[in-house]
């Protein structure tokens, strides 16, 4: 298992201070949520952000793109991320966004809502797989029911095809569901208000690593 700190909702006062606690107690990497305000209805930041934060921390960053067009960020990200998540109906060729996230040396995702389902030459190609058990863009939402079902669902098709993307989820992850989604098959447990939201993150991850 896999944990990431999503800083979505963290401000940006104490953003950096955060972050480096939670790098001390070994985070897994930090979790950036880019949104222009029209894929979501709300606007967080940009690729800036990102860039004046990694020659800070050592810890993997990826990228979820909430955004019309996503591939308009992806060189600029480039120099500051591993790994890109997308929206495939935002984008104008889902498998073009995988090649070209690919060609610059990242890990290609792709994140899910409830109601979007995603081609079998897509699973065969991605590296990650990004479900979303929340509605996406806003910070400190309790996980939908059925979000379980939908992880089993996932990883017995992964299973079946004999594919090697990871499940990653995000939305209400907290250390008290943590155990039952990787039990589900989750192997990147993407967590904002459980991490950040007691504003001390070593806490909450060694929470996290207790329960799994």
């Amino acid at each position: 298992m896999k944990l990431y700190a999503s800083i979505l909702g963290v401000g940006i006062g104490e953003m950096h201070e955060l972050m480096l606690e939670a790098e001390k107690a070994r985070i897994d990497g930090f979790h950036f949520d880019i949104s222009d305000g029209c894929f979501t209805p709300n606007l967080t930041f940009g690729p800036w952000l990102l860039r004046s934060m990694r020659n800070m921390l050592l810890a993997p960053f990826e990228a979820h793109l909430m955004t019309n067009n996503p591939e308009r960020y992806y060189d600029e990200l480039s120099c500051c991320t591993e790994t890109i998540y997308f929206h495939p109906e935002a984008s104008v060729s889902p498998m073009r966004d995988i090649n070209k996230i690919h060609s610059l040396g990242m890990e290609a995702g792709i994140a899910i809502t409830n109601d979007v389902h995603v081609s079998t030459k897509l699973l065969e190609n991605v590296d990650v797989m990004l479900l979303l058990l929340v509605k996406p863009g806003f910070p400190g939402q309790s996980m939908q029911q059925g979000s379980l079902e939908r992880i089993d669902m996932l990883r017995e098709m992964r299973d079946n095809m004999k594919l090697n993307f990871e499940i990653a989820v995000d939305g209400g992850v907290k250390p008290e569901n943590a155990a039952l989604l990787v039990h589900a098959g989750a192997q990147r447990l993407v967590s904002g208000s459980g991490i950040f939201g007691n504003k001390k993150p070593s806490d909450s991850i060694m929470k996290f690593r207790e329960v799994v």
